[in-house]
């Protein structure tokens, strides 16, 4: 009987400590870390949900939670409580933003002061956050970012893309490398059909992130329906006069053409549309653009459309369209979305503004 309970007992603590082996650990001790200061972590996924939070006590902190797979998450610290319980000026307000790939696994934050954490790199020779193999990839990735800009983040920004496709193709079973993979996959027309069946012939297994995978295949499957070079993807509108008609009827044939995708609660759509049209004044009659609001509210649409009329056709999706767009199209964040249509009625690219507008009209104007 005693042995049986001493198996039982010992069955008890192997399966204690498989649970507490799948949640994450995140600790960090500096010096300059002010006891009080609030430390947050927040989900990748949409929404960002608060995964963990804590406060700093003696130069320390210790965050704790559970992942369902790994995920790059927000680590946030911040003084407001301090400066506001101690009457201390504004200008001591003090916030730190750091990317962290987090995993079931014990986490630790390596900084030689907590200064360090206020810096744009999410990983360099004086800041890391060490733990778990994808962190460990993230790492990797991040100090050759940093290392080949020489620390500065404009040039990062810029070689950011070269750098990723690097690594994925270097590091084709990484969740990181899945990570990127599925960023360029989201929007549609981004890529061209072979550039997609090369990342699908790259990225093949990730054993460490089944379920990003198998978001990685749904992408795939959908960019090479949405691929630069192929055909416009149908969606179904209506006109300004309330009648049902699609996309593709309404392109017109022969010139180049801007779809213009946007929404009356877009800041970004809105600024951009005089850029806009300035570039159809000035490539007329060989261009044309075409607009497409998202707007879920036809009043939201009609407001926005007369107090900037815009000298273009203007359509709304249907609730299916608007189904439609985000799924068919993969557009994961929403607007503004451009794409520019050959005269041939094939998709050229997606281009993310009025000047890389400008500069595809240039070249495509000058071969015919």
């Amino acid at each position: 009987m005693r042995q049986q309970l001493f198996v039982f007992l010992s069955a008890c603590v192997v399966a204690c400590e498989a649970v507490q082996a799948q949640r994450f650990t995140l600790e960090g001790r500096m010096p300059g870390l002010r006891d009080g200061v609030e430390v947050v972590l927040l989900a990748e996924e949409a929404g960002r949900e608060t995964l963990a939070e804590g406060v700093a006590k003696d130069g320390a902190f210790r965050l704790q939670g559970r992942v369902a797979h790994p995920q790059l998450c927000t680590l946030i610290t911040n003084n407001l409580k301090l400066v506001e319980q101690n009457g201390w000026p504004a200008d001591s307000i003090c916030w730190t933003y750091n990317d962290v790939f987090v995993d079931n696994v014990p986490m630790t934050v390596e900084a030689a002061r907590y200064a360090d954490m206020r810096q744009d790199f999410a990983c360099t020779p004086a800041f890391r956050i060490k733990g778990g193999e994808v962190q460990e990839d993230f790492n990797e990735y991040n100090l050759m970012l940093y290392r080949r800009s020489g620390g500065d983040m404009g040039k990062a920004r810029q070689m950011a893309d070269a750098v990723a496709r690097e690594f994925i193709k270097t590091h084709p079973r990484s969740v990181v490398s899945l990570y990127f993979a599925n960023q360029y996959l989201e929007r549609g027309y981004g890529m061209t059909a072979a550039e997609v069946d090369s990342l699908a012939a790259c990225i093949t297994s990730v054993p460490a992130d089944t379920a990003r995978h198998a978001e990685f295949l749904r992408r795939v499957d959908r960019a090479r329906k949405a691929a630069a070079g192929g055909r416009v993807v149908d969606l179904a509108l209506t006109d300004t006069l309330g009648r049902d008609c699609n996309l593709c009827g309404v392109i017109p044939e022969g010139k180049f053409v801007l779809v213009d995708f946007w929404a009356s609660w877009c800041g970004m759509c809105l600024a951009a549309m005089p850029d806009i049209k300035a570039l159809l004044e000035q490539y007329a009659p060989r261009f044309a653009v075409v607009g497409v609001s998202c707007d879920e509210k036809e009043d939201a649409w009609r407001g926005a459309m007369a107090r900037r009329p815009m000298p273009w056709p203007e359509y709304r999706l249907t609730p299916q369209g608007y189904k439609d767009f985000f799924s068919k199209y993969g557009v994961g964040n929403g607007v503004p979305y451009y794409m520019m249509v050959a005269p041939d009625g094939r998709v050229l690219k997606t281009p993310r503004g009025a000047d890389e507008i400008r500069k595809i009209l240039e070249v495509q104007l000058e071969r015919q």
